[in-house]
């Protein structure tokens, strides 16, 4: 397909024969409990706060962004990236696994915002409508938020789990509405059913 074409061509890790796990993590499960141990026991919490920001939806729902409030960031220039983090199925911006992310986007000089589902990580649920797995009007309108509010920046997604799912949905939605796959910004999301 056009997708599969794109994404290859733009992603070469994917054409990679093999994957090669760490020897003493050899599987996803250990991944995971390193990960927690890491984070929790040697790390502590996340060792930051967060604002939040809440956005409005066209149905009267609401989400939230997350933005990490750290010590050591750099000045935001227009040539910062954004990186907007979507979190699995229950997870939020309190997830361990998130605010490692958050770290590594930090080191490496990004600015980083976890996108919150409706009803996750203590966002108020304000409709009859909860937040469903492929719900592209809530990713869309989480990222223009953060796209005016850093308009000229370049903006990236991590998505985790589910909230992968919600990228690659949202993205395969603007390829058939756009002009352009990679002039994204002019698209229109379809209204949902």
């Amino acid at each position: 397909s056009k997708l599969n074409c794109f994404m290859v061509k733009n992603s070469p890790e994917l054409s990679q024969p093999t994957y090669c796990p760490t020897i003493y993590l050899p599987e996803a499960n250990m991944h995971t409990v390193y990960g927690v141990y890491h984070n929790y026991m040697v790390d502590g919490k996340h060792g930051f706060g967060y604002k939040r920001e809440l956005v409005k939806i066209a149905d009267g729902g609401q989400i939230a962004l997350d933005w990490p409030i750290i010590e050591k960031t750099q000045s935001i220039s227009k040539y910062t990236p954004i990186i907007a983090i979507l979190p699995g199925l229950t997870g939020g911006s309190r997830n361990s696994y998130v605010g490692q992310i958050i770290r590594d986007c930090t080191a490496r000089g990004y600015k980083a915002v976890v996108l919150n589902k409706r009803g996750c990580a203590g966002t108020p649920i304000l409709t009859p409508r909860f937040f469903c797995g492929i719900d592209i009007p809530d990713t869309e309108a989480g990222l223009k938020a953060i796209k005016k509010s850093f308009p000229e920046n370049p903006l990236y997604a991590i998505g985790i789990s589910l909230g992968a799912n919600l990228i690659i949905n949202y993205i395969a939605c603007l390829l058939y509405t756009s002009p352009s796959p990679r002039d994204l910004s002019t698209s229109r999301m379809p209204s949902p059913a």
